[in-house]
């Protein structure tokens, strides 16, 4: 797999972690995570059309996202799957050479 596959997998996995994660809180929360997901998922449809920018360091913003509210960063398994993206990002996709 090259690194747009991989990103993308991992990117799949953050979206069904915010999934169920919405079973777990709060409206208020829970409509947070909506527009979360709709934001990670026009991420996705960047790496599907291939037109994603190589990552020159940087993060997409899926942790600093989850941040922002105390209770979403303490669900272990989203935080996880969203640090998961932001480091391979950042770390594996300064190119997108295989």
């Amino acid at each position: 797999m090259n690194n747009k596959e991989i990103l993308r997998e991992k990117m799949g996995r953050l979206v069904a972690e915010t999934k169920a994660a919405k079973e777990l809180v709060d409206s208020a929360d829970a409509g947070y995570l909506e527009k979360y997901k709709d934001s990670m998922e026009t991420v996705i449809r960047l790496i599907d059309s291939d037109t994603i920018p190589t990552s020159e360091g940087g993060v997409i913003g899926a942790t600093s996202a989850l941040s922002e509210r105390n209770k979403l960063s303490s669900l272990i398994s989203l935080y996880d799957a969203a640090a998961d993206v932001d480091l391979y990002y950042s770390q594996n996709c300064k190119t997108w050479a295989v």
